[in-house]
């Protein structure tokens, strides 16, 4: 009678396992795969500046920056004299953004440009030996 209720436990909690994980396979299918339904294509961009700014220079250089037409998103990092902008280049390309800001100001500064390697890469932030990303990545395997 004991082995009988044991057997049907552990039946159960199988069955319950493998519809949970199931059900979180699904769940990450779901979420990863992009809709895009505004049909729009951002690019990042990066200038890094070799000289140390203060807060005026850094506004005016987001405030310039960002009144370019197709820019959307500007950040500057002050430890790093690193801006970073997002841009729609339909409408402006990186060099475009770059050369009007230089144009305007004598910063001592250059674009980042990514080489091969980091391209390979990818992203720089993804920690590709966690179990988050590894699962995400067999899961998106599986689904695509």
């Amino acid at each position: 009678m004991k082995r009988k209720i044991l057997k049907r436990g552990l039946y159960f909690i199988g069955i319950s396992a493998a519809l949970l994980v199931g059900t979180l396979v699904i769940h990450v299918a779901m979420v990863t795969k992009s809709k895009n339904d505004d049909k729009r294509n951002r690019q990042l961009a990066r200038i890094d500046f070799t000289e140390q700014l203060d807060s005026m220079d850094i506004r005016k250089i987001k405030n310039s920056v960002l009144s370019m037409e197709g820019v959307d998103a500007a950040y500057f990092n002050v430890d790093d004299n690193i801006l970073v902008y997002s841009y729609d280049p339909v409408l402006i390309h990186s060099d475009l953004v770059y050369y009007n800001l230089m144009k305007e100001n004598t910063y001592k500064a250059e674009r980042f440009i990514v080489d091969a390697k980091q391209l390979k890469n990818g992203c720089p932030v993804i920690d590709k030996s966690s179990f988050s990303y590894q699962f995400a990545s067999a899961v998106q395997k599986i689904m695509n």
